[in-house]
């Protein structure tokens, strides 16, 4: 859903990063109404010019300068959007840690989050249905 935001706020409000921001916000919780927000949002940030370089080596091919722009325009409202929601996100800026401490960082935010969690199901399922994380039915999982 963060994506998603991101990517039409961005495509709506091009020119404005504030308009971008409160877009993207009303879009997320236009979506909570009928899905709850994840728990745990992960975002994983790094100076864009970086980024672009490692996806043109990766992808061997060259961004058009409107990919790149609008790379570099994600990268600063996932910034910004992750900061309007504290509880929700965590984010690991590789221009601060490095690859080891990163993904200790992300282990640990993982496992901790897993604490206290009710097994997952839809609704729709029906009350025989299985968790869609541990498989088990949701009416023996433990509460």
């Amino acid at each position: 859903m963060d994506t998603t935001a991101v990517c039409q706020a961005l495509l709506l409000h091009p020119d404005t990063p504030g308009s971008a921001l409160e877009t993207a916000r009303a879009l997320l919780d236009f979506a909570s109404a009928y899905r709850p927000l994840p728990d745990l949002t992960i975002l994983i940030t790094d100076d864009a010019h970086a980024a672009i370089a490692r996806t043109q080596q990766r992808d061997q091919r060259v961004l058009t300068s409107e990919q790149a722009r609008l790379m570099e325009e994600a990268c600063a409202l996932y910034e910004r959007l992750a900061t309007t929601d504290p509880a929700r996100y965590r984010v690991v800026d590789r221009r601060t840690v490095d690859e080891r401490q990163a993904a200790e960082l992300v282990r640990a935010w993982i496992h901790n989050a897993r604490t206290g969690l009710d097994c997952v199901r839809e609704p729709w399922q029906g009350p025989e249905a299985r968790c869609m994380c541990c498989g088990r039915r949701a009416d023996l999982a433990p509460a």
